[in-house]
């Protein structure tokens, strides 16, 4: 149960860092004078959103395993009871 939780809530903050590094590539002007960058590997902002902060990615797969442990604790306790 723990373990989903965590994961679940992974997927989702990497989905949507995923989705804000494509906005930022097609937002921004190319070297050609269009829009959207050319090669979105070389951006060093674009890999920083994609890759977003240690921490962040600490505190989202930390916060789906402590709630699913916290869930898990609380279905025994009432099974308990």
């Amino acid at each position: 149960m723990a373990t989903a939780a965590g994961a679940a809530t992974m997927d989702a903050a990497a989905a949507m860092r995923y989705n804000a590094a494509l906005k930022y590539a097609a937002s921004r002007p190319n070297y050609l004078g269009g829009q959207g960058l050319l090669n979105v590997n070389k951006s060093i902002p674009y890999n920083k959103i994609l890759k977003g902060s240690a921490l962040k990615n600490l505190g989202e797969g930390g916060l789906g395993y402590l709630d699913g442990a916290m869930a898990q604790g609380l279905l025994a306790e009432a099974e308990a009871a």
